[in-house]
């Protein structure tokens, strides 16, 4: 396998809060001529039948993820936990409870967004969500296009209102990080830390690291290029492997697919960590693929 195919290793679909369904997010990465992908929604698996389904189907390579959204202090912290077993019946009975408890989260939001003077029906909300799962950008989509707020603004009001410390924030308490990591583990996953820049406390890692973290993710369209050295230096000296995605929710919403990647030779690092069943097909498929473009 050539080892300078690009990988973008942190994608959503439909299944949490991004705009494509699993199926159009693999052929559009496919024709992006990205040399595959890892499809991570946010604490739910739903999506990965759908996109596994289409990977046979295109003969293109896909893992099996998910990114489990946790707080650790006053630190927003995501584990992206790669080629997972998305049917593990622990794996999937934990997700149902973060779920039903993300809608609690998402209506106290709602609540604190209304009484700063931001009024926000819930069911508009529950109109913009494709099932399930409700987070954060669907309530600022769901001001957006009720009227609350001009589409313009949108970004800002979210860093406003709706991240760690600000007014209408709820932290979460689904998951504890090292809870997360130790169920990626036992569904056969890798975990790996998600834009660490974003996280904003470097000093957790080796704590992370400890309790059984995998990978850093080093690339990412938010971290400037001082942050990406920083944090591929802290991974070399952890042992951890590095890794790189763009976060793609769907555009013109964010980062474009394939904005950051990484190289085949992390994504062969994660293989090799993997235990969840599907790891060995999914490295069959990238070499068939990737010699398919010599």
């Amino acid at each position: 396998m050539k080892n300078h195919l690009r990988f973008d290793l942190h994608t959503h679909t439909r299944a949490s809060d991004g705009l494509l369904s699993p199926r159009e997010l693999v052929v559009l990465a496919k024709r992006r001529s990205l040399a595959g992908i890892a499809v991570t929604d946010h604490d739910t698996v739903d999506g990965l039948g759908e996109a596994l389904t289409t990977s046979e189907e295109e003969g293109y390579p896909v893992i099996p993820g998910v990114e489990l959204t946790t707080d650790y202090d006053r630190f927003e912290v995501h584990i992206l936990a790669y080629f997972i077993d998305h049917r593990h019946p622990e794996l999937r009975a934990r997700l149902a409870e973060v779920t039903h408890d993300r809608l609690a989260r998402a209506e106290e939001m709602v609540a604190r967004l209304n009484a700063l003077g931001y009024h926000l029906a819930w069911e508009a909300v529950r109109a913009r969500a494709n099932g399930p799962y409700i987070g954060r950008p669907h309530l600022v989509r769901a001001l957006v296009e009720t009227g609350v707020i001009p589409r313009e603004k949108a970004e800002d009001f979210f860093r406003a209102y709706l991240v760690p410390g600000a007014p209408a924030y709820v932290p979460h308490r689904e998951l504890a990080t090292e809870e997360a990591i130790r169920l990626a583990l036992a569904a056969g996953g890798v975990p790996v830390l998600a834009h660490p820049g974003r996280m904003g406390n470097p000093k957790l890692i080796p704590r992370l690291v400890a309790v059984g973290l995998v990978g850093l993710e080093t690339d990412y369209p938010l971290h400037s290029a001082q942050e990406t050295a920083f944090y591929r230096r802290l991974a070399s000296t952890y042992g951890l492997v590095p890794t790189g995605g763009s976060d793609f929710h769907g555009e013109p919403n964010g980062p474009s697919l394939g904005l950051a990647t990484c190289e085949g030779a992390s994504v062969l690092a994660l293989v090799r960590h993997a235990r969840g069943p599907l790891a060995p097909a999914f490295l069959g498929k990238l070499y068939i693929s990737a010699n398919s473009w010599e």
